[in-house]
């Protein structure tokens, strides 16, 4: 995870007082931070994590105020995690799956159209948004860590508002050419951390 995500996120925890996270992708950093911070608000976190290895090592710190849970990658007309999700989200988390669905489901992102093949970069993320939908209301937050492709397409298919933090992520000519077609970009470039709420 990316430092600026780290600030971001506090920041985001800090002035929501969320009481329900999901977490897509566990980590080292991003899990216990996310359970520091709610302690102060008494929220919950979700976190859905594929990699058994990854999943008990992070499972071990679970507390009333989280739960990590194995959830496969799966093909079910889109690549997502095989939890059901139930419920609105305050704010979710995207950095995850890694990049090793797109060799597992290499036909489907190789067929895949989305609107930047340029922008390869984080592209194992594609169908978050897609799952996650239903459960994101309008006052709900998605901040995603790097993925700068799946963003993009975020942008392009989904009305939402966009918010960038830390350093640039992508050149100026590419920038002009998502903004043609991304009309909710209310800033200049795609950065290392983006914020995300719909329209």
């Amino acid at each position: 995870m990316y430092q600026i995500c780290r600030k971001v996120l506090k920041k985001y925890i800090r002035l929501l007082g969320p009481s329900r996270i999901l977490e897509l992708g566990g980590g080292l950093n991003s899990t216990p931070l996310i359970r520091n911070e709610l302690k102060k608000c008494g929220g919950f976190v979700t976190t859905l994590e594929d990699n058994p290895y990854w999943c008990n090592k992070i499972k071990r710190y679970d507390d009333e105020y989280s739960e990590t849970i194995l959830s496969e990658i799966v093909f079910d007309g889109i690549v997502k995690y095989s939890y059901s999700l139930k419920g609105i989200y305050d704010i979710v988390f995207i950095d995850g799956p890694d990049g090793k669905c797109i060799v597992k489901f290499k036909n489907y992102f190789s067929k895949k159209k989305h609107c930047f093949r340029s922008l390869s970069n984080g592209i194992q993320s594609i169908d978050m948004m897609t799952y996650i939908w239903p459960h994101i209301g309008p006052k709900s937050i998605v901040i995603v860590d790097c993925r700068i492709g799946s963003v993009c397409y975020y942008l392009h298919r989904y009305n939402l508002k966009y918010r960038g933090f830390g350093r640039k992520a992508i050149s100026a000519k590419t920038v002009r050419q998502v903004k043609k077609r991304c009309k909710n970009m209310s800033t200049g470039t795609i950065r290392m951390c983006s914020v995300l709420k719909r329209s």
